[in-house]
């Protein structure tokens, strides 16, 4: 199965011109049909503009919306643009990262969330219990020098004390 990405920004100059993609299969949420679809104004119609720019020919390619990576740890500030690549390669355009260090966040903000990057959204430090995921993993890269004791709670992790019935 061949994958097409389509991705047009600023192509066209007025809402009434577009460009036409023909003998495609377009996913639809279920299934795939044979449609011909539209770029108007940088977002995709089904119904024709006043005036098409040019055509492009699908042939027999498979059409779907991008996706998403749900839980990764990876968005941090090393090799960040390699990272992006790789996804975007691969048709991921949608990022969630449930733990980052604050200042690893800091220094990728400027390169996410741009017209040529994945969209990515952060839930920041993690909840844990006393001796829970993910102290042990922080307090690994602590001994192996990745992390900084200040890494610790309050930044990868927030703690809490366990309440215990008498």
């Amino acid at each position: 199965m061949t994958i097409l990405l389509i991705s047009i920004f600023g192509c066209l100059k007025d809402k009434s011109h577009g460009i036409e993609f023909r003998n495609g299969s377009v996913f639809n949420g279920s299934s795939f049909e044979q449609k011909t679809f539209y770029v108007v104004d940088k977002f995709i119609s089904f119904q024709a503009p006043g005036i098409i720019d040019s055509v492009i020919n699908l042939e027999h390619k498979f059409i779907i919306p991008p996706y998403g990576e749900a839980h990764n740890h990876n968005m941090d500030d090393y090799v960040t643009e390699e990272k992006i690549q790789n996804y975007l390669n691969r048709g991921i355009f949608y990022v969630k990262v449930p733990n980052i260090l604050p200042r690893s966040r800091k220094k990728t903000e400027s390169k996410i969330n741009i017209h040529n990057s994945v969209d990515a959204v952060f839930a920041n430090g993690g909840l844990t219990a006393s001796g829970g995921h993910p102290l042990g993993l922080v307090q690994r890269n602590m001994a192996r020098g990745i992390f900084k004791p200040e890494d610790g709670e309050g930044q990868t992790f927030a703690g809490f004390q366990e309440l215990r019935c008498a």
